[in-house]
């Protein structure tokens, strides 16, 4: 099975910015079916995504995900979304949610992250990266980058040990060069990926 999670446009019912995080699924990769009856992100087991407010007080929205399958999770939670969230219609940063269902993910299971920019490229991680079994997360994000030539936006590598925190490693993966007179509309370079192992995470 193939899963996709997507955003889509929505408000709440105060109209502040209200997208959801959807998801469908498919066989083929190629022909997916929508799951329409609700988004994935819900409050609490029990509740759904309309009882937001009524649980925490406030409205929310989420965008710029990113999804990682990690078949070791010592919970069992083995999907794990990035989501950007606003509450109230003001930006409130990321979070990661653990679940076992890739469809449903409780808010009263987030965790913070740290060093997050620019979510919704691509996220990883290698097994056993020092010998000892520990796990090393990397993911693609992109930043600003200024040289003798002028500014442009870069992709560059983060990483972390804990999936939560995660650090720059000063590593540009691609760029433009902007003294090529083809370059002249769009020096920037947004948005890359690799390649994870069967469907899991793992690069």
């Amino acid at each position: 099975v193939y899963h996709m999670l997507l955003q889509t446009t929505g408000i709440t019912p105060s109209g502040h910015y209200g997208d959801y995080i959807n998801y469908a699924s498919s066989t083929d990769g190629i022909h997916f079916t929508r799951k329409t009856d609700s988004p994935v992100v819900l409050p609490e087991p029990g509740k759904d995504f309309t009882q937001f407010k009524e649980v925490y007080g406030y409205e929310i929205g989420f965008n710029h995900h990113e999804l990682i399958y990690i078949p070791d999770d010592p919970d069992g939670k083995c999907f794990h979304l990035y989501a950007g969230h606003h509450i109230d219609g003001a930006w409130s940063g990321y979070v990661r949610i653990r679940s076992s269902d890739p469809t449903t993910f409780y808010w009263s299971d987030r965790e913070n992250t740290g060093g997050f920019a620019q979510i919704g490229n691509q996220i990883g991680y290698i097994s056993d990266y020092d010998g000892n079994g520990n796990r090393l997360y990397l993911r693609i994000t992109f930043s600003d980058y200024e040289d003798e030539d002028g500014w442009r936006t870069v992709p560059t590598l983060q990483y972390s040990t804990d999936g939560l925190g995660f650090r720059g490693t000063g590593i540009r993966l691609a760029s433009v060069d902007v003294t090529d007179p083809s370059s002249e509309m769009n020096h920037n370079v947004y948005f890359l990926g690799f390649c994870t192992i069967n469907g899991t995470g793992e690069i």
